[in-house]
Parts: C-alpha cells; structure tokens; sequence
C-alpha cells in the first residue's frame, strides 16, 4: 500500500532572470533553439521544507557554437508533514520516495515554465516556450532518490 504524503506549496522565488537586449535578433527560428534545463534539490529539515531549484538556459544554435538569449533560475518550495521520517537518524542519509520527487519536480518545472512565459512576453521570445519534460530523466533511476 502506498504512504500517503502531505505536503503544500510554501513559496515561489524568482532568483534570477536574464535576456539578451539584442537588437540584430529581430525573428527567432523555433528550430534554432536549445533548452538546457537543470534541476537542484535542498532542504531545511527543521521547517520541513524542500527546495525544487530550476536552472534554465535558452540557446540559440549556430554552426557548432551557442549563443545564451535568456536565462531563468527559479526556486519552488514545499512544505512536507514529517519530512524527518525520509532522514536517517544514524548518517542523516535523506532517502525521498521516487514518486514524491517525481511530483515536486513536475510542480516545479510547470510553475518555471508559466513564469519564463510571462517574463518573455514583448520579447524576441515570447513564442519559445519550455517543452514538457519527463521529470524522471531529473531523478536516478533507483527506487528512492538519494540527497
């Protein structure tokens, strides 16, 4: 039977948003264009919070170099009931069930998304939107994730 874990959404920062003011970049071909999305995992365990980090780069491609247009890093936290059972008393080895990891970071990458969205309308990139991820390619492919 499956455990049942509560948890809510406790804050959403923006810690940091970048776009080229480029004024030769006046159309953007959809084919040209590279993601690199990395995802970072923290938490406070007095407060029963974890930290979803996203890191998002959008690239421009071109012959075999790339051009950075934008870069967006936000940070999604969760408040999880009785987070400490999840921490190892003895080496303090924090083991999360997969599908909890799972769910914050799709969470956390729909929320990234929505705010890229918003702060590129007006832009050069207003039409590149992040594309949908399978959040297991973010977590080792054991039954628990490891931090």
């Amino acid at each position: 039977m499956e455990e049942k874990i509560a948890l809510r959404l406790d804050k959403i920062t923006l810690i940091e948003f970048y776009i080229k003011n480029d004024l030769s970049l006046n159309k953007i071909i959809k084919e040209n264009i590279n993601f690199d999305v990395k995802i970072g995992l923290g938490l406070e365990e007095k407060n029963n919070i974890i930290h979803i980090s996203t890191f998002i780069k959008i690239l421009k491609t071109k012959k075999n170099d790339k051009d950075k247009l934008c870069e967006l890093i936000t940070q999604i936290s969760y408040q999880v009931e009785e987070l400490k059972k999840f921490i190892n008393p003895d080496d303090k080895e924090i083991k999360l069930p997969d599908i909890l990891v799972h769910t914050l970071i799709s969470i956390s990458l729909s929320t990234t998304r929505g705010i890229l969205s918003e702060k590129t309308r007006g832009t050069i990139l207003e039409d590149i939107y992040l594309p949908i991820l399978d959040p297991k390619k973010f977590i080792k492919q054991n039954k628990e994730i490891v931090l």
